[in-house]
């Protein structure tokens, strides 16, 4: 949102400002409004420099091919515990187990680092 004159912009900043003191009082940040597909390439940016070529491409194409399919066009903020479970439940009748176990993994590591940028409230996948 860009201001046209210097009093809107004045009056961003310092929605802003409360914004920002707001957060830092209560400790708390409301979750944003990406998606999965915004947030999945952060995540693969993320992991590359972490793992050997081979595991990077396993999980990039788990990425990209399984969960993007799957909970791309949703808000990460919005999936749930339900979602994910309906998730492995197809996946099981598909693949095998521990292609599903692996899957699972990456989808609670890419939460896991989502919920340091407080995208959304909980993490779908605790142990």
């Amino acid at each position: 949102m860009d201001a046209q004159t210097l009093q809107q912009a004045r009056a961003m900043l310092a929605a802003e400002r409360a914004k920002a003191e707001k957060a830092r009082v209560l400790g708390y940040t409301p979750p944003g409004k990406e998606t999965f597909a915004e947030t999945a390439p952060r995540y693969l940016r993320h992991q590359k420099p972490r793992l050997t070529l081979r595991a990077y491409e396993r999980t990039r194409g788990i990425v990209e091919g399984q969960l993007m399919f799957a909970f791309g066009t949703s808000k990460i903020a919005n999936i749930r515990r339900a979602d994910v479970q309906r998730y492995a439940t197809n996946r099981s009748s598909e693949v095998a187990s521990a292609s599903v176990v692996k899957e699972l993994n990456i989808l609670k590591h890419l939460f896991h680092l989502a919920a340091d940028g407080n995208w959304f409230r909980s993490i779908p996948l605790r142990e």
